[in-house]
């Protein structure tokens, strides 16, 4: 093992930000997200319905991501924004959401011009 510039080197690769904390953003309604919140934990925290929706992305943002989290009993839906699109893995969705799992998360990575892909997640998602 070595470290180089304050992170760990394993086999030539950095381990970038492994240690670093993510800036947490928590909200009690509906919100829409711009490019400067990529990179941080979104949190859901209501008992009612609640929409989030993703930015507009240009194709230099391919890369970013948003993690999620719901952490109330309300649904919480992500969408895209105007003329966006999410895959989840099987197919372009109009929208992605829970509302019967209490915490559940999610990771979606901008991977094209205003397109979106859940890369991960936890709970119960659906599509519409």
């Amino acid at each position: 093992m070595e470290i180089v510039n304050g992170q760990e080197v394993i086999s030539g690769a950095y381990l970038l930000e492994c240690n670093s904390e993510f800036k947490v953003n928590t909200y009690t309604g509906d919100q829409t997200l711009n490019m400067n919140q990529t990179g941080q934990l979104i949190v859901m925290n209501s008992a009612s319905n609640q929409i989030i929706t993703l930015p507009i992305a240009a194709a230099a943002d391919a890369g970013k991501w948003f993690a999620f989290a719901n952490i109330n009993t309300g649904r919480l839906t992500i969408g895209p924004g105007t003329g966006g699109q999410i895959n989840n893995g099987t197919a372009t969705t109009g929208t992605f959401y829970t509302d019967t799992d209490y915490i559940a998360g999610c990771i979606i990575k901008c991977v094209a011009a205003n397109k979106w892909a859940v890369i991960s997640g936890n709970g119960t998602w659906a599509t519409t």
